[in-house]
């Protein structure tokens, strides 16, 4: 993935896409992104727990961010003081955590919040039912066809992994694939 440069006119917010659904260093972990924002660099990972209370919410953050905690170490070789581990969580039925919101905030105003907020939600509901048919019915839902189709990430109609971030969380950033091999 070539590097991205993003910005928000409004917010005056403006960054680096570093990586995306890549390998970081030797490592062998894959953030679903990572971006260079003000000289901070986020390494940003979403979790989709399948139970919807607040224990699950913090078992699964702390999960993850033990599981990223050696790219800390990989980007203060690589002369990166302030990185920061950003983990967003959304059951699969849409349960918000609110925790999500701490990052939001820091690079967007309100009335973004609240759209990416609506968005991802309504987002993570569909892809979770139809990742459910789909694994019930052997057959991509034809909405999720096109999608991938329009993005360019799917070569066939039976992908292997479907990875359900897509444009709501990062449409900030930039458009990550839907479709991973």
């Amino acid at each position: 993935m070539e590097r991205q440069i993003f910005a928000d006119p409004i917010s005056g917010i403006t960054g680096t896409i570093l990586c995306g659904n890549q390998v970081v260093g030797d490592t062998d972990l894959r953030p679903d992104l990572e971006a260079l924002v003000d000289n901070k660099i986020f390494i940003i990972d979403v979790s989709v727990p399948h139970k919807n209370n607040s224990h699950v919410f913090e078992e699964a953050r702390n999960r993850k961010i033990s599981k990223y905690h050696p790219l800390l170490a990989h980007f203060h070789l690589a002369s990166y003081s302030n990185v920061e581990i950003i983990i967003k969580l959304v059951d699969a039925l849409g349960s918000w955590d609110r925790n999500n919101e701490k990052f939001l905030r820091k690079i967007c105003m309100d009335f973004y919040l609240n759209v990416l907020r609506t968005l991802y939600i309504s987002d993570t509901i569909r892809w979770s039912q139809d990742i459910n048919i789909q694994h019930l019915i052997g057959a991509v839902q034809h909405w999720l066809f096109e999608l991938c189709s329009f993005f360019g990430c799917v070569t066939s109609r039976k992908p292997r992994r479907v990875n359900i971030v897509n444009c709501s969380l990062f449409s900030l950033f930039v458009c990550s694939p839907c479709v991973l091999e």
